[in-house]
């Protein structure tokens, strides 16, 4: 009897366990993380401009924020989002490229954009595809990547503390003083 108590604590003790690392893989999967590469997507803005995401010019960066119009969270953090896209296009070395990604019709973009004075480029993903392999499964997210497109910071909610706006222009700066070198590069790993 004792031994069957036993067992049963030791396979209880191992499910949990399993369960803890099943949903810390699902975490990582669900969200890009510092490091990764991404890939030179263009993309077609509300203007019918081409932008190119995933690659830029020596020392800039670029900050992508996914929204979709039925967002609560990402409504409520327009104004955030809108103060980052400010600062930085106003960077007088021009070391920033902030792109807005539409998860939403272009309609739908186009109606929200207006409703809620939103001043940006804002453009929408070629196809569900990409969408993934930027791991865009949810919104709010916003993402800085370096000019080779790696992932520099992520933030995958609403902006709740100065801390966390901190952190984002923090890494934006980063990304866009990386050196010209790969090598330089290789040392944003965590």
């Amino acid at each position: 009897m004792f031994g069957a108590v036993f067992l049963v604590l030791v396979l209880g003790m191992q499910v949990h366990e399993l369960r803890k690392y099943k949903s810390e893989v699902t975490r990582v999967k669900a969200f890009p993380r510092a490091g990764q590469w991404m890939p030179a997507v263009d993309l077609v803005s509300t203007s019918g401009d081409s932008v190119t995401i995933g690659e830029t010019d020596i020392g800039r960066a670029q900050i992508l924020i996914a929204f979709n119009t039925t967002c609560e969270f990402c409504r409520e953090t327009i104004p955030v989002w809108q103060r980052v896209t400010d600062s930085l296009s106003r960077d007088a070395r021009g070391r920033f490229d902030v792109v807005w990604i539409s998860g939403s019709s272009w309609e739908a973009t186009r109606s929200y954009m207006a409703r809620h004075s939103i001043r940006a480029t804002v453009a929408k993903m070629p196809s569900e595809k990409m969408l993934r392999v930027y791991q865009i499964r949810g919104v709010p997210l916003t993402i800085v990547l370096d000019r080779w497109g790696r992932v520099a910071y992520f933030h995958a909610s609403k902006f709740a503390k100065q801390a966390d706006v901190d952190s984002l222009f923090a890494a934006a700066y980063q990304a866009a003083a990386a050196d010209s070198t790969l090598n330089s590069v290789a040392s944003l790993d965590p």
